[in-house]
């Protein structure tokens, strides 16, 4: 999943941060991704902005509290910390779904067992997950959870296709404390579904408190800093989606899509989110697999490939 990565606004950090992306529009440019986009219609003018900010010729543009760990603001969105259940309808609906699947869904995840993720960002306690998509893939777990794999891969805005989503549940042990972080991207908008909620357990999202309740949803952008802490002595689960932005089109959700299932870009970046010794490491294999077998589909076709003169 996306890894909780420190906070930093060091000028080291920021250089590490530009180097991601000169070599992500490297291989857009190698691979005839770039030229394809800048050559679309207005409809893609948003993210042919995003390309330039990657290529160092435009500037990101960021909201107090904002930032990510890897990738740059997509621009022109309508940013906020937390979103109402009802503030597009697309989120209202997938809140509905969610809602009335809790006792299937709430089934399946007391019957998994849990892998403790190992890779920092913690203030003691344990932290679990149980996979079921991890860098745009199904991964081998989702036969353990099929009703809850389908639901969420029934949801509109679903973006467990794009690299950068994750689709988990997520359990913290008493006393665990989630130190405060940034994601990588600002394309989505993380949803938690509460499934096992003892009092004494909160998400903050750039200072402002919230608190899961069982069979409700909470809606965020990881985009912002936000921490998380389980202050009972019971066990804390929630079941988190990512869901596209309701603010990008269908062509933009497209494209953004393609440009980073690029195979590439996904094996380059696998050592950031799957480094050796994190649950997902025993997967590696299948995905490196699934990379190969999806740069043929026709998206990845429709943008990828050299542009005729």
């Amino acid at each position: 999943m996306n890894r909780p990565l420190k906070l930093s606004n060091t000028d080291s950090a920021t250089a590490a941060r530009e180097a991601i992306w000169s070599r992500i529009i490297e291989v857009m440019k190698a691979g005839g991704y770039y030229d394809r986009v800048m050559s679309a219609g207005s409809e893609l003018d948003r993210v042919k902005q995003y390309l330039s900010i990657l290529e160092g010729t435009s500037h990101e543009t960021k909201a107090l509290h904002q930032d990510t760990s890897l990738l740059p603001i997509f621009p022109g969105l309508d940013y906020r910390a937390v979103y109402s259940v009802n503030e597009f309808s697309a989120l209202a609906d997938a809140a509905e779904a969610l809602k009335a699947s809790y006792q299937t869904i709430l089934a399946e995840a007391d019957g998994i067992d849990y892998h403790a993720y190992t890779e920092g960002g913690l203030n003691g306690g344990r932290w679990d997950v149980f996979p079921i998509y991890h860098m745009g893939e199904r991964l081998p777990p989702a036969e353990r959870v099929p009703r809850t794999t389908k639901i969420v891969e029934s949801l509109a805005l679903s973006s467990h296709v794009y690299p950068w989503s994750d689709m988990i549940f997520s359990s913290h042990e008493p006393r665990t404390h989630l130190l405060p972080h940034y994601s990588v991207d600002s394309f989505r908008i993380r949803c938690h579904l509460g499934l096992r909620v003892p009092a004494g357990c909160w998400l903050r999202v750039a200072g402002e408190t919230l608190t899961w309740k069982e069979k409700e949803v909470l809606f965020f952008s990881d985009s912002y800093r936000h921490e998380t802490y389980n202050g009972s002595s019971q066990q804390r689960v929630v079941l988190i989606v990512d869901l596209w932005h309701p603010g990008l089109s269908k062509v933009e959700i497209d494209a953004i899509t393609a440009g980073f299932r690029k195979r590439e870009i996904r094996e380059w970046f696998i050592n950031i989110r799957v480094p050796e010794g994190c649950p997902y490491s025993p997967l590696r294999s299948v995905l490196f697999q699934r990379f190969w077998e999806s740069d043929n589909d026709t998206l990845m076709q429709k943008y990828w490939g050299k542009v005729e003169s």
